[in-house]
């Protein structure tokens, strides 16, 4: 027998899925609908450093720059379209 809990969570994912299929788009419905569909998530990082020869040292370098790029998407993918 389930719990409370386990009534209450179920009952909220099914309105969350009310509310998310109510959003789509109509040609992602029948999609949804007929065949299903699944979902990418993908994360993209990239580091960078500019350094320049110290005159003073030659076994040293001085730091001039450091940058950083994140980049996100996320893919939406239909089975058989």
């Amino acid at each position: 027998m389930e719990s409370g809990f386990e009534l209450e969570l179920f009952s909220e994912l099914k309105c969350l899925k009310e509310k998310l299929y109510y959003r789509l788009d109509q040609y992602l419905k029948v999609q949804v609908k007929n065949k299903g569909f699944t979902i990418l998530k993908n994360t993209y990082t990239g580091f960078d450093t500019e350094f320049e020869e110290d005159q003073c040292n030659t076994n040293k370098n001085k730091l001039l720059s450091v940058k950083t790029s994140v980049q996100r998407r996320v893919i939406l993918n239909l089975v058989n379209v």
